[in-house]
């Protein structure tokens, strides 16, 4: 009696698409493929390790100045939805967020769900088989844009990519393998504000930093200390991690886009300090490496050039594009201003940063650039814009989660 056919013994030589020429699975690809994808990790239980997942970018690097917050609105007006998109610290990504199911998905629509489902099925050859895996990520890490969108998952990634010593598994030795030959690297970073903070503490007291220091709390007990050395760490890690790109050498592009979770203005961060393990990488990396940030605008009235890269500074190694921050924000119960019940979200306010005039009431005619260039004199004038704007708007609380 004739031996089994080895490709029936083994499912990783059963998968038929790997026995066809490179260049037509190469083919088929392009056309399943997303263009653009996001890594991410996260604990998959105690003491279970890291769990990496893959899926479909759907946001595809919109540039649309006018997203402000309301469009993340659901069909069936859902302040729960909308709350936690708003909170999202995917930032731009918070629909990436639901489409990769790595948070909560409550209250999300049929369409977002079939939309999910669409995504994920580009990414079902990543489930075939670990041969098939390895194949896939090393075709995908040459052609499609990475995005990671936390400190965490970039500290992983960063440790993978560089690290040749890794214990194989297979999960880990598929990345090990593909990443060091990543080509396009998307970082998106929506800070909590008082880690812009600890970052400007740390970057301006010493360019050289050797493991995260002793926060000091003198005068903090118990949350507020675990809170500021948990700021301190993450800070210690963003000046730490970013100038180990440079170890990706297959790297051609970066973009990396940078905002605060604070209803302030982002013009209160130091971001010369916050861009400063860029500066470090653009003038240490390969002249190949295309590297591009995206801002917040920078508030008039706030602007200095020592702490921020304004129009007309030549000190920036890269080129820095602005775009206006997020103007629809959740204020909770207990944030500062008026009180509300605590079984209730809190609320949602229209807190508009620079330029402020934007769509608002009175200048309904005026396109975005007449508004930022109108609004730019008024300030340097010493004009009370935030006052003008008050007067002429009748309500900025959004009345459905009141």
């Amino acid at each position: 009696m004739a031996a089994p056919h080895d490709d029936a013994m083994n499912p990783q030589l059963a998968c038929r698409l790997l026995r066809v020429p490179v260049e037509i699975r190469h083919a088929i690809y392009d056309l399943v493929v997303p263009d653009e994808v996001h890594l991410a990790s996260r604990v998959n239980g105690e003491g279970a390790g890291i769990e990496w997942r893959v899926s479909e970018c759907v946001e595809k690097r919109r540039k649309d100045i006018y997203d402000n917050g309301f469009e993340r609105r659901t069909e069936n007006g859902s302040d729960v939805v909308w709350v936690r998109r708003l909170d999202s610290n995917w930032g731009p990504h918070w629909e990436c967020e639901e489409v990769a199911g790595m948070g909560n998905r409550e209250g999300v629509s049929k369409e977002k769900n079939v939309k999910g489902v669409e995504a994920a099925a580009g990414m079902a050859f990543l489930g075939v088989c670990k041969t098939m895996y390895l194949d896939v990520m090393s075709y995908m890490v040459e052609r499609t844009v990475i995005h990671v969108v936390d400190l965490t998952t970039l500290e992983c990634f960063l440790r993978i990519a560089n690290d040749h010593t890794t214990n194989p598994s297979a999960i880990k030795t598929s990345l090990a393998s593909a990443l060091p030959s990543i080509r396009k690297l998307n970082i998106t970073m929506r800070f909590a504000l008082p880690i812009c903070e600890a970052i400007e503490k740390l970057a301006t007291e010493s360019t050289q930093i050797s493991g995260p220091p002793s926060p000091s709390p003198e005068n903090e007990e118990g949350n507020e200390a675990t809170e500021a050395a948990i700021n301190i760490a993450a800070a210690t890690s963003w000046l730490q991690l970013v100038p180990k790109i440079a170890q990706l050498t297959h790297l051609r592009t970066l973009h990396v886009w940078i905002d605060h979770d604070s209803k302030k203005s982002w013009t209160v961060v130091h971001e010369r300090a916050i861009l400063s393990p860029l500066i470090r990488l653009a003038n240490t990396s390969s002249p190949h490496l295309a590297l591009t940030v995206s801002l917040p605008m920078l508030h008039p009235g706030l602007e200095t050039p020592d702490r921020h890269f304004l129009a007309y500074c030549t000190d920036c190694p890269f080129h820095i594009h602005r775009f206006v921050r997020q103007r629809w924000h959740h204020f909770r119960a207990s944030d500062s201003g008026p009180i509300f019940d605590q079984r209730c979200l809190g609320t949602v306010k229209h807190e508009p940063d620079f330029p402020l005039t934007f769509e608002s009431e009175g200048w309904e005619d005026c396109t975005f650039e007449q508004c930022e260039s109108r609004e730019r004199e008024l300030w340097k004038a010493g004009e009370d814009v935030r006052g003008l704007v008050k007067c002429m708007q009748t309500t900025t609380v959004h009345p459905g989660i009141i």
